[in-house]
């Protein structure tokens, strides 16, 4: 065999191999929808966090997420930042929210005073087993922390 066509047949192994494999890390997801409203009223720009109770669903530590859009209805996305909702891997998860009073910006407090924000205190734990439509997110009679008179965020 010629170098030329070895270099060729190694090159050629070398893209397939590369193609191959470059989302091989990723988990399978499923479709996973929901509901949210806040003292009746849906909390646009609020961010619902799935965060993996023990072992992560990928080799890179994927957390699903949603925004909620005005109408309250989320669907989550793991890997598909700029694509739409491609939905959630099979798992165990803690569900987290954090609505914040100027969403986007760093460091905005959230206007749920970080009651639901972290994975040591979270709205509730849930089980992804397939496809998935979550029981409605319902937060009432909360006092929000609104910027104007609260000097702090209390719960």
């Amino acid at each position: 065999m010629s170098m030329q066509r070895r270099i060729f047949v190694i090159s050629s192994f070398i893209c397939l191999g590369m193609c191959g494999c470059a989302e091989d890390w990723k988990a399978k997801t499923f479709p996973v929808s929901g509901t949210i409203t806040v003292n009746g009223l849906a909390p646009e720009g609020a961010v619902i966090q799935l965060m993996p109770v023990g072992r992560s669903p990928d080799s890179r530590g994927s957390q699903p997420f949603a925004i909620v859009p005005k109408d309250g209805i989320f669907k989550l996305r793991t890997y598909a930042y700029d694509k739409g909702a491609d939905g959630c891997p099979k798992g165990t998860y803690v569900l987290t929210i954090r609505w914040q009073l100027n969403p986007g910006s760093a460091g905005s407090p959230d206007r749920l005073k970080d009651t639901f924000r972290f994975p040591e205190k979270p709205y509730a734990t849930i089980e992804i087993k397939g496809p998935t439509v979550l029981e409605p997110i319902v937060i009432s009679n909360f006092k929000l922390y609104e910027g104007k008179s609260d000097s702090k965020q209390e719960g």
